[in-house]
């Protein structure tokens, strides 16, 4: 085999496709649709607590917990960790169990086939189709007693062969044994930070947006910028579409400038070599 080369070129430095990180959304917790938790256990949706959006899922029991949450079937390629609101009624709600885990699913193994929820059994779960993450930074990442949230990032640690990472439907996250007593813990917004390669059609036209005024300091003679922007917005595919973080300016902005039509006092000359636009 041959050995691995340990220094770049300088081409390789200079000119590698640019990264960046984005946040997805695994489950916003504003709805308890699909979770489950362990077998008698308390779990519901609470809107007296949370960090985001409308609610969190809040779980209660004596002894440890678990809890299962559904992911909507997310191309998760290029994940680098997970982060997720948390709080609990005790300081030892992570470290005091003497088991912790923390699981994605994919396809239909989100599902116990046998209980027909996310329930699974610690053991019973098939490591070679989930993905495992760090545990340690899980059971250091609370160590309060007011309820408070606390924001954890674990990264992965094992990729089950059969584990898609296209193709996200569930997460699993538990916390049990050798652990009593009556105890309370709170979820709240579960994210996946993702890395991907810059692409360079996005950024583009990103930029050309971002330079573009505020809707409300459109002027007339800005619609030849607005209209380029706009034509190269247009020819993103679907995909790259989603990606113009900046998009909602440009619906806005475009909207502007077409305003102008309807003002008799403003006549908008046709921009040369481009369809009729006004």
């Amino acid at each position: 085999m041959d050995a691995v080369r340990q220094d770049l070129t300088v081409d390789e430095v200079y000119y590698a496709e640019p990264v960046t990180t984005k946040t997805v959304m695994l489950n916003n917790c504003d709805s308890a649709d699909g979770w489950a938790p362990y077998p008698g256990d308390g779990l519901e949706l609470t809107t007296d607590k949370k960090t985001e959006g409308t609610g969190a899922i809040h779980t209660f029991q004596g002894g440890g917990f678990c809890q299962g949450g559904p992911v909507a079937g997310l191309d998760l390629t290029g994940l680098k960790s997970v982060s997720f609101d948390f709080a609990a009624n005790t300081a030892e709600a992570l470290s005091g169990p003497s088991d912790v885990a923390f699981y994605l699913f994919s396809g239909d193994y989100a599902i116990n086939a046998e209980r027909g929820d996310r329930y699974y059994e610690l053991n019973e779960v098939d490591t070679s189709k989930v993905m495992a993450f760090d545990v340690d930074a899980i059971r250091t990442g609370y160590g309060k007693d007011d309820q408070s949230f606390v924001t954890i990032t674990t990264s992965p640690t094992a990729v089950g062969e059969n584990f898609d990472i296209t193709n996200v439907t569930g997460f699993y996250f538990w916390g049990c044994s050798n652990y009593s007593g009556d105890h309370e813990q709170w979820l709240d917004n579960v994210v996946a930070n993702v890395e991907t390669k810059e692409d360079a059609a996005v950024k583009a036209v990103i930029d050309a947006i971002a330079a573009l005024p505020e809707a409300d300091a459109v002027v007339a003679a800005d619609r030849y910028a607005i209209f380029e922007a706009e034509d190269a917005y247009n020819a993103l595919t679907d995909a790259q579409k989603a990606e113009v973080t900046n998009a909602d300016k440009l619906t806005a902005v475009v909207a502007a400038v077409n305003a102008f039509k309807t003002k008799s006092e403003v006549v908008l000359d046709e921009p040369p070599d481009t369809a009729k636009r006004c």
